[in-house]
């Protein structure tokens, strides 16, 4: 059962959920029009830093993509869920491309003037 979430046997029997992929190929600029269009930076934030009490931080270093896919389903608290009719699978896999694809900040010696 590669790819899967830890499900119950019994939800996947009845098909109330669906496997997901172990990871994701997709378009990063797809995903970050995606990212924009759905809604996702006004809490989050435009490159997925967070954005304090709104959102959490998804990048850098977003969490794996089956647990991204899930939440974004299935998300707990405040936010609204993202079906595959609003978000599809392609578009999920571009946005996470988008926020894989953004980098570390730099570390704060290299960027604040010498003492």
């Amino acid at each position: 059962m590669k790819g899967l979430l830890a499900l119950p046997m019994s939800a996947l029997v009845l098909g109330t959920v669906s496997p997901v992929q172990e990871t994701a190929v997709g378009d990063r600029e797809a995903g970050r029009l995606a990212y924009v269009e759905t809604g996702c930076s006004a809490c989050h934030g435009l490159e997925g830093q967070g954005a304090g009490n709104t959102g959490s931080r998804l990048a850098p270093d977003p969490i794996p993509f089956p647990a991204f896919s899930a939440y974004i389903r299935q998300p707990t608290g405040n936010m609204p869920p993202y079906t595959a009719a609003v978000l599809g699978p392609d578009a999920l896999a571009d946005m996470y491309a988008f926020l894989e694809s953004i980098p570390d900040p730099p570390d704060a010696d290299s960027i604040l003037p010498a003492p």
